[in-house]
């Protein structure tokens, strides 16, 4: 009897160790040169982040955090070490392609909100959109999109030399999400804010990851602000020291929520 014809079965893509991360770090090290000194501010990083998971990064000055995230952010290459971001080998591109992606794919919110004093919330937005190749009017329109969900629509014809420090970072917020990035990098966002204009603008940036599920890696030295995301990573001496995962931190709200309410992309 002939036997039953096999069917052909569809190839499968293989699966990396990247699969599901949004940035992968093996081995990562950084090294200075300072005079006839040589620094070791990285020495050895380890650090998987999921797609769509929301992560703090604690310790203290001169552990390696402002050196990890010019890394993270693709402003600083690795002496050693690789670096995936969405899968791609970014510790070994060359300027103008980390150019691209800087551009394209990281979003920024930096301690000091680097806006144009000069220019409106409104072009602040824009100016990102248009460096990437938007034209005037899509810009306009997907930056007062932005500014609307950071609650700043009335604001947008307002200079930022006009606007409060919250209102100035809920504008840098909105630049940083205008290109939808493959994640949002923060570097202290909180540090020049009052406790109060830090629970408004913390409440906006939780409430953007929820909605847009997007990656966000923050840097702060603040516990208080760091139990807005769902794991901390602390650093010492240019190492991880530690990582825990908040299993109760605040929503957009600044309620309490249990870890199990949210789910990873």
């Amino acid at each position: 009897m002939a036997s039953a014809k096999r069917q052909p079965q569809t190839p499968q893509a293989k699966k990396t160790e990247t699969d599901g991360y949004a940035l992968v770090l093996k081995g990562v090290k950084k090294d200075y040169q300072m005079g006839d000194s040589q620094v070791h501010a990285l020495r050895g990083i380890d650090m998987r982040v999921k797609k769509g998971e929301y992560v703090a990064i604690m310790g203290p000055s001169g552990s390696g955090k402002s050196t990890l995230l010019h890394i993270l952010g693709c402003l600083d290459v690795p002496s050693n070490g690789e670096y995936f971001l969405d899968g791609d080998d970014v510790a070994s591109m060359p300027d103008d392609q980390l150019s691209t992606i800087r551009n394209e794919r990281i979003g920024f919110v930096f301690q000091a909100f680097n806006l144009i004093p000069g220019m409106s919330a409104l072009e602040n937005v824009m100016i990102s959109l248009q460096i990437s190749g938007r034209e005037e009017a899509e810009s306009r329109k997907i930056a007062m999109h932005y500014l609307n969900l950071v609650g700043l629509g009335a604001r947008a014809d307002h200079t930022a030399s006009e606007l409060s420090g919250g209102e100035r970072q809920r504008v840098a917020l909105a630049r940083a999400m205008a290109n939808d990035p493959a994640f949002i990098l923060a570097d202290e966002p909180t540090g020049n804010l009052d406790s109060k204009t830090s629970v408004e603008v913390m409440s906006y940036i939780h409430r953007l990851w929820e909605d847009h599920k997007v990656t966000i890696v923050m840097v702060t030295h603040e516990p208080v602000v760091a139990r807005y995301s769902q794991r901390i990573i602390r650093l010492k001496d240019g190492m991880v020291e530690s990582e825990e995962r908040n299993k109760v931190f605040y929503n957009h709200d600044g309620a309490h929520i249990d870890e199990k309410s949210i789910k990873l992309k």
